[in-house]
C-alpha cells in the first residue's frame, strides 16, 4: 500500500509542475509569428526564420519567452 501512495504521489507531482512541452512552445511560436517557420534546437531555444529575419529565442519551462535574439 505504502508502495502504491508514493507512486501516486510522485505521479500527482509530475502532472502538476508547470512546464510546457516542445510541441507547445512550438505552436506558441508560429501563432506569435504565423508567416515563420520554427525550429527546436533545445528543449529551450527555437530559431524562427521568416521572410525578413532570423530570430533565436529562449523560452522559460513555463513557456515565457526569456529573450529574442536577431541574427543578421
Amino acid at each position: 500500500m505504502k508502495k502504491l501512495i508514493a507512486i501516486f504521489s510522485i505521479g500527482v507531482l509530475l502532472v502538476s509542475c508547470d512546464a510546457t512541452h516542445s510541441s507547445q512552445d512550438k505552436e506558441a511560436l508560429q501563432k506569435k509569428y504565423p508567416k515563420g517557420i520554427v525550429y527546436s534546437v533545445t528543449v529551450s531555444r527555437y530559431i524562427v526564420v521568416d521572410s525578413t529575419n532570423v530570430l533565436d529565442i529562449r523560452v522559460a519551462l513555463d513557456g515565457t519567452i526569456i529573450s529574442t535574439v536577431k541574427i543578421n
